[in-house]
């Protein structure tokens, strides 16, 4: 049979429509942390990373789930975020746990931030040569603190989380350049809406102590700018495209975009 030849034409199409921009992951992992402080909850999606949070935060209401030495074991799987952003929590708070992980997580450096931890009350025990699976306990004192926040910005939203927990005022100083300073800015915006203020001195944080963490009316995690910007770019070449769920106003680094594209024309 001789094979039939067709003609194929492709041709440019417009694209529109509107759509919601997913919850931002980073917001996500921070507003889980300040709702459970604040004694309420929020309903977020965002992946893996923020279901790990959404667990360990959950494993921390549980206290009866302890083992026989009365460690609460907090599953970070292979989240970072919920690693660095939960070991000053629990020291604050005077817990006694256990984190684990999985796949490169226990490689990933938090020596760090454990110094500052270990410097002001706490305890750390590994379990082998990577920093996972790793038991703390003791209670954190404020008072003065240092961290390198070339390392991960991490450390220092951590802390900044944390130390509002305490008895007396902290001051957190961060050495270096800062890794990622919009990470920072998510922090303290967080922390702002869940009435939690604190003041910048050059490259120090003044943390007030004995804050209490409010559950802010009609909270929702805003949208994420990094997701919606190739919907953005996208409309921008080929159409009309609405994204929703976007603050004007966000710390979000990526929304950035929005001014490249009013550059570009």
């Amino acid at each position: 049979m001789q094979d039939k030849s067709i003609d194929l034409k492709i041709k440019r199409s417009a694209l529109r429509g509107e759509v919601q921009a997913p919850a931002s992951k980073s917001y996500a992992h921070r507003a889980l942390i300040a709702a459970f402080l604040a004694g309420g909850d929020i309903d977020v999606d965002g992946g893996d990373d923020v279901a790990a949070t959404k667990r360990c935060v959950e494993a921390i209401r549980t206290p009866e789930n302890a083992d026989g030495e009365g460690y609460i074991t907090l599953d970070a799987g292979e989240s970072g975020s919920t690693l660095r952003f939960l070991l000053p929590i629990v020291c604050a708070l005077g817990i006694k746990a256990r984190f684990v992980g999985r796949g490169r997580l226990g490689k990933r450096p938090v020596d760090g931030l454990i110094k500052a931890l270990e410097g002001h009350g706490c305890k750390f025990s590994r379990e082998g040569e990577d920093s996972l699976p790793l038991r703390t306990e003791g209670k954190l004192n404020f008072g003065k603190y240092e961290v390198d926040g070339s390392v991960s910005s991490q450390y220092v939203t951590g802390l900044l989380m944390a130390l509002p927990l305490l008895g007396g005022e902290s001051t957190l100083k961060v050495e270096g350049k800062s890794a990622s300073a919009s990470y920072i800015d998510m922090t303290l915006s967080t922390l702002e809406k869940f009435g939690i203020s604190v003041r910048k001195d050059g490259e120090k944080f003044i943390i007030p102590a004995s804050c209490k963490y409010v559950m802010p009316k009609n909270f929702d995690v805003e949208g994420d700018w990094s997701s919606a910007g190739f919907l953005l770019v996208a409309g921008a070449l080929a159409g009309e495209v609405r994204v929703r769920g976007l603050l004007e106003n966000s710390a979000q680094g990526d929304k950035i975009v929005v001014k490249l594209l009013k550059d570009a024309g």
